[in-house]
């Protein structure tokens, strides 16, 4: 099952700092990569697929975690300046 958690700690840390400034975008951008992620796991499962390949139908899973990584670093300089 480590196809399900190996981006876990990333989200759930960015998550938590990206919330206290950010709360709707923080918990849009989980829950969108929560979802995507359990379609992931389905895919990856998939009888139907060959090798895995019905992951890919939940790719777009990356642009919520970078979005929530870009918002935790611009969160973290913004309290250095």
């Amino acid at each position: 099952m480590s196809f399900i958690v190996e981006n876990h700690p990333t989200v759930i840390a960015s998550m938590l700092v990206t919330g206290i400034k950010h709360p709707i975008a923080s918990a849009v951008m989980g829950a969108s990569w929560s979802a995507l992620r359990i379609v992931y796991a389905i895919g990856y499962t998939s009888k139907t697929q060959e090798k895995g390949k019905g992951r890919l139908i939940a790719a777009p899973f990356w642009l919520f975690q970078f979005g929530l990584i870009v918002l935790t670093i611009y969160d973290g300089v913004q309290l250095l300046l």
